[in-house]
């Protein structure tokens, strides 16, 4: 009997340690930001996105594949901040932004306002 008191008491404890209403802190609320890009020279190739913070801290860094023009897409479970988005179109898929001899990048590319 001494032995089920200890263990009731023990799941009592962890229930209660796991409750909620143990945690004072608030949960934290999260969005989702919809991203649209209108023009795009062609439906080849990925969008590589890259989402940071004020303190550029990469958050989302993804690849998308274009279906279709517009191009649609979101990013989920986003906390309140401010943040800027870069983005360029990857049109032959190899992950990075290719330029001509003189550094000029040959693929599309975009950016939020005062991205860094």
């Amino acid at each position: 009997m001494k032995l089920f008191s200890i263990l009731v008491a023990g799941l009592s404890l962890f229930i209660f340690y796991r409750s909620p209403y143990l945690n004072d802190k608030k949960k934290q609320d999260t969005y989702s930001i919809e991203i649209f890009i209108k023009k795009l020279s062609s439906e080849k190739g990925q969008i590589m996105l890259l989402l940071q913070d004020d303190n550029k801290k990469v958050l989302h860094k993804k690849a998308v594949k274009v279906e279709g023009v517009p191009f649609k897409t979101s990013l989920e479970n986003i906390p309140a901040g401010t943040y800027s988005l870069k983005f360029f179109h990857d049109e032959n898929e190899n992950e990075k932004m290719d330029l001509n001899l003189f550094g000029i990048p040959k693929e599309q590319y975009g950016f939020s306002n005062n991205a860094n």
